[in-house]
């Protein structure tokens, strides 16, 4: 049993956890937990642009936003944004090297990555500490494998994601009536091998209109994947429903999930998303 970094609040702890959806997720539990237990301690996140449009808004944390699509200039970016400032721990929680190059720029007495066995893509040589090496775990354990080397015990949790008065009224629109029981699917990942056909989204569909009463709405992004697809399913379905792919926002999508009664999605954001507002998946 590893001996844990602190055994008094720390006074700032950086998070870096830069995508995807999904993950970052999984990471705001922990991050829920540190501000339970250490009200004091300032926490920074560094996390990507899209994943920074669903979570940039929640108070109590300092997030710095990372474009790994800027190449050099996005890492200059990030030391300038750091420069002068040292933390008392990096949670390093991400196995990528563009990840570790980005650690790099984070001045910190304490570097905690993950146990040697499972710090992929060279992750252990960015880090001089390590979480306790556990096999077969569930992702968001992993993760709380960080908070359990600081000297933190317990887990809240919770997610609490902020929804505006503006998503919440997308959300009343898109699903009028929320004692409805409402399906909503979002068919796509950005990896294309996990995505079920749309024949078999559209029979799904079908089935739960017939046989539960329910109302369907198609949900996604913007790509010309998801469009294509929604208008697939919508084509082979035999009832209607209603097609809301590429027409929302993060935070609205995320307010027609706490309105629905169930999301049936492949592992993607969405699925993590909805765990969120606690909607069945």
């Amino acid at each position: 049993m590893k001996q844990p970094l602190f055994t008094t609040p720390p006074s700032s702890i950086c998070i870096l956890r830069l995508s995807a959806l999904g993950d970052v997720c999984h990471v705001l539990p922990v991050v829920r937990t540190l501000q339970d237990t250490w009200p004091s301690t300032q926490l920074t996140w560094i996390l990507g642009k899209l994943e920074h449009k669903l979570l940039g808004h929640i108070p109590g944390i300092e997030f710095i936003v990372f474009d790994k699509n800027a190449g050099g200039q996005g890492y200059r970016d990030l030391r300038s944004q750091l420069r002068g400032r040292r933390f008392d721990a990096l949670l390093h929680m991400q196995l990528a090297l563009r990840a570790s190059i980005a650690s790099i720029m984070v001045p910190a007495r304490h570097r905690l990555g993950f146990d040697r066995a499972r710090a992929r893509e060279g992750q252990w040589l960015f880090t001089n500490a390590k979480i306790a090496a556990r096999s077969r775990e569930h992702v968001l354990d992993s993760l709380f494998g960080f908070a359990e080397r600081l000297g933190v015990a317990t887990r809240s949790m919770r997610w609490d994601i902020p929804l505006p008065d503006s998503a919440r009224a997308y959300a009343n629109e898109a699903i009028p009536d929320a004692a409805r029981p409402t399906l909503v699917l979002s068919p796509c990942s950005s990896h294309e091998l996990r995505n079920w056909s749309s024949r078999r989204y559209a029979a799904l569909a079908d089935h739960a209109v017939k046989n539960h009463g329910m109302d369907v709405l198609l949900c996604g992004g913007r790509s010309p994947l998801e469009i294509d697809y929604g208008a697939r399913i919508e084509q082979e379905m035999r009832h209607p429903c209603r097609n809301l792919i590429g027409r929302d926002t993060l935070l609205e999508f995320l307010a027609t999930l706490q309105r629905a009664t169930v999301l049936v999605s492949p592992d993607s954001g969405p699925a993590h998303m909805a765990t969120t507002v606690g909607t069945p998946v």
